[in-house]
């Protein structure tokens, strides 16, 4: 009986993003226990992505439905990959070890009889919060430009409109359907969240009626919306885009909220591990900009929720503080509270 048997096996990794072109790259080394060299382990890919439950306009944070796996051998109880996005992220990547997965007939056998199936789950990021802030204010913009562009295409499509137009409109909101659903975003939530109601509207061209207007022998039976559940009118839809407008407002403002904490834990963990003065040199000026990305998109977002200013100034005097801290004499300071910090990500996160 082998080793692996009884102490298990163990895997644990850490990762190095870098801009690369116009791409990312997510290095990835690690150490495993209790598997021998030539051993395959698998990993499993998927983003992190926020998904919008309409019913009380929730946001929630989970992987994504696309995932995909690469294979890696263990040599020395080490591994290393590197994999390559075309936009920041943050991954969830589930490591995992099964004997059937063994190429060589003589390992998979003895491993069948002596190893347990292993799986762990780490999430990392690619990317810096600066190149992430960036990114997400484009995508911010693009969310209002497409909403809009689908309640123009709205006016066009009711079942007064005569076929030539209907035929139009079906193009065009076929294009947008197109966009929204293949251009990479990091507000997802929103983004799905529209293309299910377009989906709605397109399958209702022509037969589109407001909700007090004729009836199903003149403009044929109503759709249900697998968005809300109810029938798709030219008087509810209006009211739909505004609420993804508001998701989609929400969802940025929690994104940043997410970067300014990525931003304070990373201080801390440099306020504690005390680096000597050229590891500060090189550490310092990244972390100002991560946050200076990050507030400054907040404040040409013109969102306002309530909180989100406040918290952003309590984490830059936070910042200053531990850079104080690290050149000078000046005492370390206290982090911002968790529970008014928990409190806004709550907000954040739900419809009031």
């Amino acid at each position: 009986m082998s080793l692996a048997l009884l102490l298990g096996v163990e895997i644990d990794a850490t990762s190095l993003g870098r801009k690369k072109g116009r791409d990312w790259e997510l290095i990835l080394s690690g150490r495993t226990k209790g598997l021998p060299d030539g051993a395959i382990m698998t990993m499993r890919f998927a983003r992190m992505e926020n998904r919008v439950r309409w019913k009380d306009r929730a946001i929630l944070t989970a992987p994504g439905e696309g995932t995909w796996v690469r294979k890696v051998y263990v040599e020395r109880n080490s591994f290393a990959h590197t994999e390559t996005f075309h936009s920041a992220a943050e991954v969830s990547l589930e490591f995992g070890f099964f004997p059937e997965d063994q190429e060589m007939p003589d390992l998979r056998a003895k491993m069948g009889l002596d190893y347990r199936p292993y799986q762990v789950t780490k999430r990392f990021r690619v990317g810096r919060s600066a190149e992430i802030a960036a990114q997400l204010h484009q995508d911010y913009e693009r969310v209002l430009e497409q909403t809009e562009e689908a309640g123009r295409i709205l006016k066009t499509v009711t079942a007064e409109a005569s076929t030539e137009e209907l035929h139009q409109s079906k193009k065009e909101l076929d294009k947008l359907l197109r966009k929204v659903r293949e251009e990479p975003t990091l507000l997802a939530g929103a983004a799905g969240t529209l293309e299910t109601i377009l989906m709605d509207v397109y399958g209702s061209i022509g037969t589109l009626s407001k909700s007090g207007g004729g009836n199903g022998e003149e403009h044929g039976a109503a759709t249900t919306s697998a968005l809300t559940g109810s029938s798709v009118t030219v008087e509810t839809i209006p009211g739909i885009l505004d609420g993804i407008r508001e998701i989609a407002a929400r969802e940025t403002a929690l994104i940043l909220f997410r970067e300014a904490e990525t931003v304070r834990v990373e201080a801390s963990t440099i306020l504690a591990s005390k680096p000597d003065r050229t590891t500060w040199s090189r550490l310092k000026p990244a972390l100002e900009k991560d946050f200076n990305v990050v507030r400054n998109v907040w404040r040409e977002s013109k969102i306002r929720i309530e909180g989100m200013t406040e918290y952003l100034d309590r984490m830059e005097a936070y910042l200053l503080g531990v850079i104080r801290a690290m050149e000078s004499a000046a005492p370390e300071p206290e982090p911002p509270e968790k529970a008014s910090s928990e409190e806004l990500e709550h907000r954040l996160r739900n419809a009031n």
